[in-house]
C-alpha cells in the first residue's frame, strides 16, 4: 500500500491488450481479483460487487475484475452473470503473481494516479467497506489538467447564460 501499482499486461474480452489505465482513466479504480471461472469465493466476490456497481460509479470510481483465465471464458462469464464491469484476463498468471494474488481472491483500490490505497484479501473485501472509503474521500481523483478545468469552466458559463424558459 502507498506504492504505485505495477502495470499489468492484461487482455480484454476480445483478446486485445488493455492496460488498467485505459479502464479507469484518472478515476479511482477497484480491481477485483479472482482465481478463475471455477473459484467459488472469487465468483461470490464478483456477485457482491455486481450489486454495488452503480453505487461505486456514483462515487466517481471505476471497477474491473482480473483473473488468470482465457479471455473467451471471461467473456462468457460476464455475459452469463450480467456483470456491468469489464473482466480482464491474465492468461499466464504472470501479472497476478507479481501482485501476490495468483491463487487468491480479493481487491486493490487504486487512486487516480495508480497508487494502491487499500488491499483486501478474501472475505474482508466487502463492498460496504470499500464504498465507505470512497464516500469518505479516502481515494481522491487525481487533479485534472488545465484543459479539463477550462472545458468545465466553459460548460458552467454556458449554462449560466442560458435563457430560462418562463414558468407556467
Amino acid at each position: 500500500m502507498g506504492e504505485k501499482a505495477p502495470g499489468l499486461s492484461l487482455l480484454d474480452a476480445a483478446g486485445k491488450p488493455k492496460p488498467l489505465s485505459a479502464v479507469a482513466g484518472k478515476r479511482p479504480l477497484i480491481v477485483l481479483v479472482f482465481a478463475g471461472t471455477d473459484d467459488a469465493e472469487g465468483l461470490r466476490l464478483l456477485r457482491d460487487y455486481r450489486y454495488e456497481t452503480l453505487a461505486i460509479w456514483r462515487t466517481g470510481a471505476a471497477i474491473c475484475a482480473v483473473a488468470p483465465a482465457d479471455p473467451a471464458a471471461l467473456r462468457y462469464l460476464r455475459a452469463e452473470s450480467a456483470f456491468a464491469f469489464p473482466l480482464l484476463a491474465d492468461p499466464d498468471g504472470a501479472a497476478l503473481a507479481g501482485w501476490g494474488m495468483l491463487h487468491r481472491s480479493g481487491l486493490f483500490l487504486l487512486d487516480g494516479g495508480g497508487v494502491v490505497k487499500h488491499r483486501a484479501v478474501g472475505p474482508s473485501a466487502a463492498p460496504e467497506a470499500v464504498l465507505s472509503i470512497l464516500r469518505r474521500g479516502g481515494v481522491r481523483r487525481s487533479r485534472s489538467g488545465l484543459w479539463e478545468r477550462a472545458a468545465h469552466l466553459a460548460h458552467v458559463v454556458q449554462h449560466a447564460f442560458r435563457t430560462l424558459r418562463p414558468a407556467r
